[in-house]
């Protein structure tokens, strides 16, 4: 079992420390844990990812050298981090700042003393928020591409698109790749076990992809376009690869139910 999920925690307090990274200890996660705020400042600007942070809100009262505003401080990493689910533990929170807290969409405010089942539970289902967002995304653009790779179907059938068979052919081109980028960035980020050959199949299928650019404009050019059918639809089987990555993420969703 691999370390799947990144938690950061900035939290200064020794009994609250404890507690907290006794509850986030897992086979399933990554756990960095700040205890400065300057050293978290610095910290988040130069991490890549992280599924979830968790910031007590107390350290800035205790260890700011900075004089940093708490708003400020949620604001900039809510900016450094536009798709991590961010929780924000604290002991005192005026009305205002709770206020403004809601519209920065931070994904849980827990007040202090929390009820530590309630706690873990809710990092387990943000976990599961950043499962269920990464799926919908994915299948929208499962659902993308396949519309594309139909009006490439279209536009070979019909002799007056020729011109638009290429522009059709590019679209899909950037589309893949974009796709393929956000896959492997959830596999390099998630400890995906099989990212070497899952990579190599990305590779071989956008070389696939660019000797069949070259077919189509020497098609087009020779009134060949038809026999770009069989090419077109051995593309398409080799995107089925990404069962296995499905199936992984499948297992990472079951074994979150497991932790509750």
């Amino acid at each position: 079992m691999g370390r799947y999920f990144s938690i950061t925690l900035v939290e200064s307090n020794p009994v609250d420390s404890m507690l907290l990274t006794n509850m986030l200890r897992s086979d399933l996660f990554r756990l960095t844990h700040y205890r400065l705020i300057d050293n978290a400042w610095s910290g988040m600007n130069q991490s890549d990812y992280s599924d979830v942070i968790i910031i007590d809100l107390d350290v800035l009262l205790v260890d700011n050298p900075f004089n940093i505003d708490m708003l400020d401080f949620v604001a900039h990493v809510k900016q450094s981090y536009p798709r991590t689910a961010l929780m924000v533990l604290t002991s005192v929170l005026n009305r205002y700042d709770s206020e403004q807290l809601i519209k920065q969409q931070i994904a849980a405010i827990m007040l202090k003393p929390f009820d530590p089942k309630r706690f873990i539970h809710t990092v387990h289902r943000q976990l599961g928020v950043v499962i269920d967002n990464y799926l919908q995304q994915i299948e929208l653009e499962h659902q993308q591409l396949f519309r594309l790779f139909a009006q490439l179907q279209t536009a070979l059938t019909r002799r007056p698109m020729r011109a638009q068979l290429l522009q059709d052919l590019g679209e899909f081109g950037q589309v893949l790749q974009r796709h393929f980028h956000f896959e492997e960035g959830f596999m390099v980020n998630h400890n995906y076990p099989e990212l070497r050959q899952h990579l190599q199949a990305h590779q071989i299928i956008l070389n696939h992809f660019r000797t069949l650019t070259t077919q189509t404009r020497a098609a087009i050019a020779g009134g060949e376009v038809p026999l770009l059918k069989l090419p077109l639809l051995s593309l398409l089987n080799e995107l089925g690869h990404d069962y296995h990555f499905l199936d992984f993420i499948a297992q990472l969703q079951k074994q979150l139910l497991r932790l509750d």
